[in-house]
């Protein structure tokens, strides 16, 4: 375990001394990062696929929207940006530095955590909203004329 004098500020000391990480590599996409174990394994291949998740969403995303232009994907666009926007100012407003890893920015709170939670509630929220049922403005006249 590491302690707090392996750290000056976020960046861990390894990084500073221009050292090498000896967790694993770091692997950046955009809108995620993360550390590869150096053990692998076909679990440390599953949990890399998802940290890598936050990407392939917002990928298959924008595809999504560019060819059906519908709100929802939009709307998941939007929420993305937001929930990303927000965890990097709440990093950079708390600072704490991460557990053992090859990143060197900040870590708290988790974009990967605060890209879980939107994305479970965005699904609940759309999932609650397409299951009120719609009403014609012509049929509720109706029933009240009837």
């Amino acid at each position: 375990m590491s302690n707090m004098t392996d750290f000056e500020g976020c960046v861990p000391r390894w990084s500073i001394q221009g050292k090498q990480c000896i967790h694993g590599s770091r692997v950046s996409l955009p809108g995620c990062s993360f550390t590869m174990p150096k053990e692998g394994s076909v679990w440390t291949g599953i949990a890399g696929l998802y940290s890598a998740l936050p990407f392939f969403c917002v990928v298959v995303t924008v595809v999504l929207f560019l060819r059906r232009r519908k709100p929802r994907e939009l709307c998941w666009l939007l929420c993305s940006l937001s929930t990303t926007s927000f965890a990097v100012c709440m990093e950079r407003l708390l600072k704490e530095r991460r557990p053992e890893s090859c990143l060197t920015s900040c870590g708290m709170p988790s974009g990967h955590s605060a890209f879980s939670l939107s994305f479970l509630l965005f699904v609940l929220g759309w999932d609650s909203l397409s299951r009120v049922p719609r009403v014609d403005a012509d049929s509720s006249n109706q029933r009240r004329l009837a």
